[in-house]
């Protein structure tokens, strides 16, 4: 492609190779004929839309015009949201995420997109274009980073969670930047938040962070539910009794790890005490059967390492009946 040439030259030359009119291209591609020589004069701007129609009916791949497109309409002008929201959104689907962050490159410094471009990531987000969500929440992480906003703290959980491999290291560094910002998090994210990160560091077998967080996720989920029971945001993912439970259940395994037994016993009695749960509905039932099921195979297994052989017998049929359950449920199946 002619980097000198624009969109404009390149339809000029296919109806003159062609030997098509306005009307007749008009018809191919489903573009008024009025809006085709506005287009041609350079009277009338090209949306995404149009430019969509121009380059099927040209015959050309989705998106094959879109980094003229960027230079011809958003390098030496501050484009209005209508024509650059609709074009971000069609670069995600078409996975052009070069050509989203080059845009967003030349609009970034202008604080007044941030609040679009952060509902754009959510959106995009919430369909599973994550790739294409990431760079639109680098964007308005780095122009909100000394605004101290929700829209800041959100952007940050996101690059976390969008971020996470099976790159230790990397996500060693994810945890440590999005740590800073999860208390600013808005209550009805930083249950999740708090648990992610748990997960994380667990993974990372970074012991005191594990206790430290637990302390923090079970004393927020605790005070919700005193103050508003079961109720929970739409945007939370689990019960709230879930994530008092396994806050429980993550210090009991970080003092496992640590080989302290008594402790980690100690907090299995923790998540398998379920009198504070009041009149519980099916949803936390299902999550209190869960909980009980881990409370009893790991209430043999610190014993044994604490040095209890006499809780062998039992382990041992334990298991049996776990297998025995287990294969039962296969043979039904």
């Amino acid at each position: 492609m002619n980097s000198a040439a624009t969109i404009r030259d390149y339809f000029e030359d296919y109806l003159k190779n062609k030997c098509m009119t306005l009307h007749q291209f008009s018809e191919v591609s489903g573009i008024n004929s009025g809006t085709l020589s506005s287009t041609l004069s350079g009277q009338r701007p090209i949306g995404v839309q149009q430019l969509d129609r121009l380059t099927a009916g040209m015959g050309l791949p989705e998106g094959y015009f879109y980094g003229l497109y960027i230079n011809e309409s958003f390098v030496n002008a501050s484009p209005d949201w209508r024509r650059l929201g609709p074009f971000l959104y069609r670069c995600a689907e078409l996975n052009q995420i070069e050509n989203i962050k080059e845009t967003i490159s030349l609009v970034m410094d202008n604080l007044t997109y941030a609040p679009h471009l952060f509902d754009l990531a959510e959106q995009l987000f919430s369909e599973g274009k994550l790739e294409a969500a990431r760079p639109l929440y680098y964007s308005v992480a780095e122009s909100e980073k000394m605004q101290h906003s929700e829209r800041l703290a959100l952007s940050q959980y996101r690059l976390f969670t969008i971020g996470l491999s099976n790159n230790q290291q990397n996500n060693q560094s994810l945890a440590t930047q999005f740590e800073l910002f999860v208390d600013r998090l808005d209550e009805m994210y930083q249950l999740d938040g708090l648990n992610d990160l748990i997960n994380v560091y667990s993974s990372l077998r970074n012991w005191s962070k594990l206790l430290e967080l637990s302390d923090k996720l079970r004393m927020r989920a605790e005070i919700h539910y005193k103050l508003y029971g079961r109720r929970k945001d739409e945007w939370v993912k689990k019960e709230i009794v879930f994530y008092v439970l396994y806050a429980h259940l993550a210090k009991g395994s970080a003092y496992s790890y640590l080989g302290d037994y008594k402790n980690a016993l100690k907090y299995v009695e923790q998540y398998s005490n379920y009198t504070w749960i009041k009149s519980p509905n099916e949803a936390e039932l299902v999550v209190m059967n869960q909980f009980n099921e881990w409370a009893e195979a790991n209430r043999y297994l610190y014993e044994l390492k604490s040095g209890n052989v006499d809780v062998l017998e039992d382990y041992l049929e334990y298991i049996s009946e776990k297998r025995m359950k287990s294969s039962q449920r296969y043979v039904q199946l």
